[in-house]
């Protein structure tokens, strides 16, 4: 094989290479602006839920705090049981939410983030649940 046959051989297989090299870093940015993405859009819809959801309790939390004040006619007894129910609800909360709050965010972050692998293993496996982390 001449030497300008092995050079432009040569070059060839270089230049298909970077290439590859960087198709493959695409496809990567891409997936990883996909998930993003879909990441972005979850969070969006939870910090809207939860923001309708607080008004929506706070403005039940008002009417229930008068009916207790017109109930026990006072309005520091009606606005105390409101603030109870809170205190427990807040006690409940520290005491078993932590756990399951932090795991259904990880769940919905793993779930987003290896989203064509699960549909792979389900379509592997369709009688199968599997397992959470």
């Amino acid at each position: 094989m001449p030497q300008e046959e092995y050079d432009s051989l040569v070059d060839e297989v270089q230049q298909t290479v970077k290439q590859a090299v960087g198709d493959r870093l695409l496809l990567a940015k891409m997936e990883a602006t996909e998930k993003t993405a879909l990441l972005a859009g979850k969070l969006m819809f939870m910090v809207t839920a939860a923001a309708v959801s607080f008004f929506l309790f706070l403005f039940i939390s008002l009417m229930a705090g008068y009916y207790f004040s017109q109930v026990f006619e006072s309005f520091f007894i009606g606005f105390a049981i409101v603030a109870g129910v809170y205190l427990l609800l807040m006690l409940l909360l520290f005491w078993k939410g932590r756990r399951w709050i932090a795991r259904q965010v990880e769940q919905q972050i793993i779930s987003t983030i290896f989203h064509e692998e699960d549909e792979v293993w389900e379509a592997a496996h369709p009688n199968q649940r599997r397992r959470a982390l």
